[in-house]
Formats: C-alpha cells, structure tokens, sequence
C-alpha cells in the first residue's frame, strides 16, 4: 500500500509520463480505494472535475506554469 495521496499521485504521473500539475489539469484526482485487491495501492485515480469540458490547463511551459494553449507557452 501507498502510504499518501501525494505519493500515489507521483507515482500514477511518473509512469504516465505526465507532470502532477498535468494530472489536476486533466482533473484527475487520488481518493482512496477499499476494493480489497492484494495488490491494491490503497488509492485510485479518478476524475474530478465537476464538469468534463473545464478541464483547463494542457500545456505546460518549462517552469510548469499552465496554459489552455500552446501557443501562449
């Protein structure tokens, strides 16, 4: 099991190959999971966004500050 939220969240970016902010932009968020699975983290990843179109943010600049736009990078 995954001791935090932050950790998961980390770990669910890291491997697809994403930022955390990207993540949030994309409205997902961690919430804990009780499905009783051996080998469940103990969280999952779900979307959050109260509405599916306000997602926002896509595009991230080098100092990951975020963008609706790439060309406003």
């Amino acid at each position: 099991m995954i001791a935090t939220k932050e950790d998961f969240e980390a770990r669910y970016a890291v491997l697809s190959g994403i930022f955390i902010p990207q993540l949030r932009s994309l409205g997902l968020g961690a919430v804990p999971c009780d499905c009783g699975a051996e080998d469940c983290p103990g969280w999952q990843m779900v979307f959050t966004a109260p509405d599916r179109h306000a997602a926002g943010v896509l595009f991230l600049d080098d100092d990951l500050r975020g963008y609706e736009e790439r060309i406003k990078c």
